[in-house]
């Protein structure tokens, strides 16, 4: 891709369709096919950049240094598991007959 991509969401995604249109039309696995992949997986994480939260409006974290962390405290002992229920028997025929 030698122009830069738009910044908008929605100019991406009309480039996307467009690029696709493209790749779809190309011989599978030919050059065209590739540059249009390429070109797809590009426009997919300028996307991803534009949706993606930025770090600056991530809450500070709270959690006091002297506290212990989860990953430093000893594991619990794991809870006793109830027995599984047994199986309920056959019926069986009165008189044992066939």
């Amino acid at each position: 891709m030698t122009q830069p991509l738009p910044d908008t969401r929605p100019a991406l995604l009309a480039l996307h369709a467009e690029v696709r249109h493209r790749r779809d039309k190309a011989a599978l696995d030919g050059p065209d096919y590739r540059q249009a992949c390429e070109e797809i997986a590009a426009i997919e994480v300028q996307i991803a950049r534009i949706e993606m939260p930025t770090k600056a409006a991530a809450p500070p974290a709270t959690a006091a240094p002297s506290a212990p962390s989860a990953s430093s405290a000893p594991a619990a002992p794991a809870a006793p598991t109830a027995p599984a229920p047994a199986q309920a028997a056959a019926p069986t025929t009165p008189g044992g007959g066939i």
